[in-house]
C-alpha cells in the first residue's frame, strides 16, 4: 500500500509542477515523500527535479519513472560514490544501469542520519555512464 502511495504522490507533483513557472514559490516545500526504506525527497527537490529534466526534454512521464526508480536505485546501487560538488560536499552519487533503457540512472542525495534525502536525479546514457569512473 505505501509503494502506491508514494508512486500517487510523485506522479502528482510532477504534473502539478511540469510546465509551471520555476519561479513560483512552493506551497509545502519542506512535505518529505518516502521513496523507500531509507530514501525520500521533498517537493522542494521534486519541483527542482522537474524543471531541471523539462529543460534537458524529458517528459512527465520519464520523470515520473526517473523519480520512482530513484528509491530502487538507493536501495541496491551499483555503484555508490562521493560527489564532488564543492557546493554539496557531504553529498554522494548511486547509479544504476537499465539495460532496457539503454541508460542508467544517477540519484544524488545527501546522507541524514539513516535516511538519504535526494536532491537530484537524472539519466545518462548507457555508453557514456560505462565511461565514468565510479571506483
Amino acid at each position: 500500500m505505501a509503494k502506491y502511495n508514494f508512486q500517487e504522490k510523485i506522479e502528482k507533483y510532477v504534473r502539478e509542477f511540469y510546465g509551471s513557472n520555476p519561479k513560483e514559490l512552493t506551497d509545502h516545500p519542506e512535505e518529505m515523500i518516502p521513496l523507500g526504506k531509507d530514501a525520500r525527497i521533498s517537493r522542494k527537490s521534486v519541483k527542482y527535479i522537474v524543471h531541471s529534466r523539462m529543460a534537458d526534454s524529458y517528459s512527465a512521464v520519464k520523470i515520473i519513472d526517473m523519480l520512482i526508480k530513484a528509491g530502487e536505485v538507493l536501495a541496491s546501487p551499483e555503484s555508490d560514490i562521493p560527489n564532488h560538488n564543492k557546493k554539496y560536499p557531504t553529498s554522494r552519487i548511486s547509479s544504476r544501469l537499465y539495460v532496457e533503457q539503454d541508460e542508467a540512472l544517477l540519484v544524488i542525495y545527501m546522507p541524514n542520519d539513516d535516511t538519504k534525502n535526494i536532491f537530484n536525479a537524472f539519466y545518462r546514457s548507457a555508453k557514456k555512464y560505462k565511461k565514468m569512473s565510479l571506483k
